[in-house]
């Protein structure tokens, strides 16, 4: 075994950048944590075996982060972990999974549909499925990146274009209806919510992709905080994350996803809202580390 650790941070190779990395660590250090950035790979068991670590502060999205196959390494080797647990991890990343909870919890989610890797080969497959859907809708990826690939489809041949162009990228697509709004997102930590920013159009935005507060009336910020903590709720998140949504012009507020491991880039809605809730990134990842546990109470011996 190496020495011990006062804590770990996990970096996943296809996610948060390195020069992100290195301004988290050094920004732990300030405030008297020994942070060791490890990268994790496909043997994750064995990598994290080889420390003695006191916590896992995960970093991500990447290869296990974001649908609990690293959080649940963690379980078993008995290691506290930032962010959410094995099964809010999980129902996070399967978009339509997530979907089904929401509607359950009676909170606005746009409608939408899967397509398998078989299915988006056929053309009269995926015409079936959509039916009556209508147009415009979005195809994205139903796991992973929602960003891959991601097109509003205007009609059938579009559609079916931008269907297989997902399904070779992720496998597994989502078709969902598209909302003419603004896209918004709420940060929440432990349940508190940080604050709303709204993501906005490159061209439009003074400083990076997305800036708080968002451009809507008060009543209208509180009435997503108060959504954000229910959907929050409903997969059973814990830690931070951002929680999606599309704000229409007729004013109906419909929950997209969760991002149960917010990136903390410089311009990344999670420090853009810890930035106006008066957090530089020293406190951000302080409280973020704060939040370290298990999901069972007994780590394994």
């Amino acid at each position: 075994m190496e020495a011990l650790h006062s804590m770990l941070i996990a970096v996943m190779s296809n996610g948060t950048t390195a020069g992100d990395v290195a301004a988290v660590v050094e920004a732990l250090a300030r405030r008297q944590h020994t942070a060791v950035a490890l990268s994790i790979g496909p043997d994750a068991a064995a990598e994290l075996h080889r420390q003695v670590i006191e916590r896992a502060f995960v970093l991500g999205p990447g290869l296990g982060a974001t649908d609990g196959t690293l959080q649940g390494t963690l379980e078993l080797l008995g290691i506290p972990y930032t962010g959410s647990g094995v099964l809010a991890s999980a129902l996070a990343s399967d978009r339509l999974r997530a979907k089904d909870l929401f509607c359950y919890r009676n909170l606005s989610t746009p409608p939408a549909y899967a397509i398998n890797p078989a299915q988006a080969a056929d053309r009269a497959e995926v015409a079936a499925l959509h039916r009556s859907f209508a147009f415009p809708a979005v195809v994205k990826s139903r796991f992973g990146s929602a960003a891959i690939g991601a097109t509003v489809a205007s009609d059938l041949d579009h559609l079916n274009s931008a269907v297989v162009h997902v399904a070779e990228q992720t496998g597994n697509v989502l078709v969902e209806r598209w909302i003419k709004g603004r896209d918004v997102a709420v940060a929440v930590i432990d349940g508190r919510v940080l604050g709303v920013v709204e993501r906005a159009e490159p061209a439009a935005a003074d400083t990076g992709r997305n800036y708080a507060p968002a451009q809507l009336p008060s009543v209208r910020q509180a009435n997503l905080a108060h959504i954000a903590r229910a959907a929050y709720g409903a997969l059973g998140c814990r830690g931070t994350a951002c929680v999606n949504f599309v704000c229409a012009d007729d004013e109906n507020d419909a929950v997209l996803s969760i991002d149960t491991l917010p990136g903390l880039g410089e311009t990344a809605a999670l420090r853009v809202a810890a930035r106006e809730a008066g957090l530089d990134l020293g406190a951000l990842c302080e409280a973020m580390l704060a939040t370290a546990r298990l999901d069972r109470a007994t780590p394994a011996p």
